[in-house]
């Protein structure tokens, strides 16, 4: 059974124009309203992310971390954004065994 624009609109929180601007898209949801929109829609996060461009907060943190991840990450990202999704899994098993090799140790002794 299909429930009215209305009816969704309750469910997500949002008044019914609000709904009908997300959907038409003349407005993006805020990151909370995303998830909801996932909740009580049931569709896949990565789908509604790359409908509305909004990548999740962690790339963000990761790619301001450092002056270096600031210059690095959207390269990364441009060079690797035709990839399949077996691709990427490599890409990211490559990255982090590559991360365990390189890992800082402690430089810190007890005095």
């Amino acid at each position: 059974m299909e429930k009215s624009l209305r009816d969704t609109a309750k469910r997500l929180q949002i008044t019914p124009a609000h709904l009908s601007d997300l959907e038409n898209g003349r407005r993006t949801p805020s990151e909370e309203l995303l998830l909801r929109i996932r909740d009580v829609y049931g569709v896949e996060e990565a789908i509604l992310r790359a409908r509305w461009g909004r990548a999740e907060t962690v790339v963000d943190e990761v790619a301001t971390k450092t002056p270096t991840t600031a210059a690095k990450a959207p390269e990364l990202l441009r060079a690797a954004s035709d990839l399949s999704a077996d691709q990427w899994d490599d890409l990211i098993r490559r990255a982090k065994a590559l991360a365990k090799r390189t890992k800082p140790t402690s430089t810190h002794r007890k005095i």
